[in-house]
């Protein structure tokens, strides 16, 4: 990334806010997250890449969790009103029904926050099913890994349940022969 130009904000620098953001934001960095989300959303915002529905709903979902991430370790409300900000600029994508979801899975975030935790509990599963619906496995199921002070994974894992998109339940592409057949 170091020798793509910094003028502009082109697609190949959202991937790298992706990426670096999920990763920070699954090993608990969400300042980190949140910052780099501050910093380059208005550069973003300016480019052209918001125009694609799902760049834009991916990003507003992204930075919608790295804002309530940082809520939640600092208590700052504010962060807690542009997550939902983020979730109301989701839930205005009528065209894309697919979207909802994503809206969904913020909402259960700060209804938690504010202490409904069994609407949040509704709300996420209900965000789950709809992830599933629409075949956005990897958002469908939060990460799971055994460490030093959870049990270890079963030996024998059950087959994975494959979507029709070929996508495990648990989000990885599944081999299938007559679909991947390289002729």
């Amino acid at each position: 990334m170091d020798r793509w130009s910094l003028q502009g904000f082109h697609f190949q620098r959202y991937l790298e806010m992706f990426a670096e953001n999920q990763t920070d934001l699954y090993m608990g960095n969400w300042a980190s997250a949140w910052r780099r989300s501050d910093e380059r959303w208005p550069r973003m915002k300016s480019s052209l890449l918001l125009r694609i529905p799902f760049v834009k709903l991916e990003a507003l979902h992204l930075i919608g969790r790295a804002a309530f991430a940082a809520a939640a370790a600092t208590g700052d409300v504010t962060l807690i009103e542009r997550a939902e900000r983020n979730a109301r600029e989701i839930e205005k994508e009528k065209t894309s029904a697919w979207a909802q979801p994503f809206a969904l899975a913020i909402r259960a975030g700060v209804e938690s926050h504010r202490g409904a935790h069994d609407n949040a509990a509704d709300t996420l599963s209900l965000a789950a099913r709809a992830f599933e619906k629409w075949d956005l496995l990897l958002y469908a199921k939060p990460p799971t890994t055994a460490t030093a002070s959870s049990p270890a994974a079963p030996a024998e894992p059950p087959p994975p349940r494959v979507s029709r998109n070929g996508r495990t339940r648990e989000g990885v592409l599944a081999f299938s022969p007559a679909r991947d057949r390289r002729d």
